[in-house]
């Protein structure tokens, strides 16, 4: 679980219709067992098992990152995914030992059978 507290700097990304706003940083301003909220976004609860915007069954418009550096990692495995799957999708120019190394890394042994 993640741990949260009160004062604590995170990160507010928009996602969704709300990707133009940027990244904003952000402090936490209260903290209860499921939910927490921050200054910049008052009206808005953040599940503490997500870190994503409690939308009540619809897509949430925002996602909190804890570190600046969570927040390049995660722009950074987007970018990758991105490559992996424009790659996998074209597999044409994969050869069948590529796709087997391939998935020898994303799966055990085992799982490929």
């Amino acid at each position: 679980m993640k741990k949260i507290t009160v004062g604590q700097e995170v990160f507010v990304e928009g996602i969704g219709n709300r990707i133009k706003m940027g990244i904003v940083p952000s402090i936490v301003t209260k903290v209860g067992n499921i939910y927490f909220y921050v200054d910049n976004f008052p009206h808005e609860r953040f599940l503490i098992f997500t870190l994503m915007q409690d939308s009540s069954g619809y897509s949430p418009y925002f996602r909190v990152w804890l570190s600046k550096q969570e927040v390049e990692e995660g722009k950074e495995a987007i970018i990758l995914r991105k490559k992996i799957k424009i790659e996998i999708d074209h597999a044409c120019k994969i050869s069948i030992e590529q796709l087997r190394a391939i998935s020898a890394i994303l799966f055990k042994p085992e799982e490929t059978k």
